[in-house]
C-alpha cells in the first residue's frame, strides 16, 4: 500500500513539474547543441566573421520627380561579437543600384527625361538580439559615399554622364533566420539619403534630392 501511494505520489508531483521543466529548457541554451543555433551556445561570448549578398527592390525619389522603383544589389563583408543573447557587428557593404529613366514635363524646363543609377560604399552598425534559436533581430546605421551618375536631355539638350560623389547616410531594421548553424536567410527595409545632385542645364542650376526606400533579402555565411 505505501509503495502504491509512493508511485501515486512520484507521478502527481512528475505530471506537474514537467511543464515547468519543459519552459524552463526553452530559455536554456545550455542544453541545446550548436548545430541547432545561429551562435555557439556553449559559450556566453562568441566572436564572428561572415560574408554574404543582398538583392531587392528601391524606391527612389528624385525631387519633384516621380518614385520609380529600381533593382538593387549589395555584397557584404563584417565582423563582430555576441555576449549572451545581444551583439555588435560592423560591415562594409558596396550597394549597385541599376539604372532608371524617368520622363517628364516642367514649366522651367519643357519635356525632360533623366536617367539616373549609383554606386554606394557603405560602412554599417549593427545592434543585434538574439531572442530564439536560430532567428536574430536587428537595427541598423550607415555612413558613406554614393556615386551618382545622371544623364539629363532638356530642351533637347543631353547632358550625359556627369558624376557627382555625396555624402550617404542611412538606417534601417530586419531580421536573420538560419536553417543551418552557418548559412543564414535575411530580410530588412531601410532608408537612405543619397544627398543633393546639383548640376546646370540649359543656362539654370539644376539640384535634386535624392532618397531612397529599400526592400531587400539576401544570405550568408557565419563563422
Amino acid at each position: 500500500m505505501k509503495r502504491f501511494t509512493l508511485v501515486t505520489l512520484t507521478l502527481a508531483l512528475a505530471s506537474t513539474m514537467s511543464p515547468l521543466a519543459l519552459a524552463d529548457a526553452t530559455l536554456d541554451d545550455s542544453i541545446r547543441t550548436t548545430h541547432d543555433n545561429a551562435y555557439d551556445v556553449s559559450k556566453n561570448l562568441e566572436f564572428l566573421a561572415y560574408i554574404g549578398i543582398r538583392g531587392g527592390l528601391n524606391n527612389i525619389d528624385i525631387e519633384d520627380l516621380s518614385n520609380e522603383n529600381v533593382i538593387t544589389g549589395s555584397p557584404f563583408i563584417g565582423t563582430g561579437f555576441r555576449y549572451n543573447r545581444w551583439g555588435l557587428r560592423g560591415e562594409f557593404e558596396a550597394n549597385f543600384n541599376d539604372k532608371k529613366t524617368w520622363r517628364d514635363s516642367a514649366p522651367v524646363f519643357g519635356d525632360m527625361s533623366l536617367s539616373f543609377r549609383s554606386t554606394n560604399y557603405i560602412f554599417n552598425a549593427y545592434a543585434d538580439i538574439y531572442p530564439i534559436e536560430n532567428t536574430v533581430i536587428y537595427a541598423t546605421a550607415g555612413v558613406g559615399a554614393a556615386d551618382i551618375n545622371v544623364d539629363a536631355n532638356f530642351f533637347g539638350i543631353k547632358n550625359t554622364d556627369q558624376d557627382e560623389t555625396n555624402v550617404l547616410w542611412q538606417i534601417g531594421a530586419g531580421a536573420q533566420y538560419y536553417p543551418l548553424s552557418h548559412l543564414g536567410l535575411e530580410v530588412g527595409v531601410r532608408y537612405q539619403d543619397l544627398g543633393n545632385y546639383t548640376f546646370k542645364m540649359a543656362g539654370e542650376s539644376v539640384k535634386l534630392d535624392v532618397v531612397n526606400t529599400q526592400f531587400y533579402g539576401g544570405i550568408l555565411l557565419r563563422y
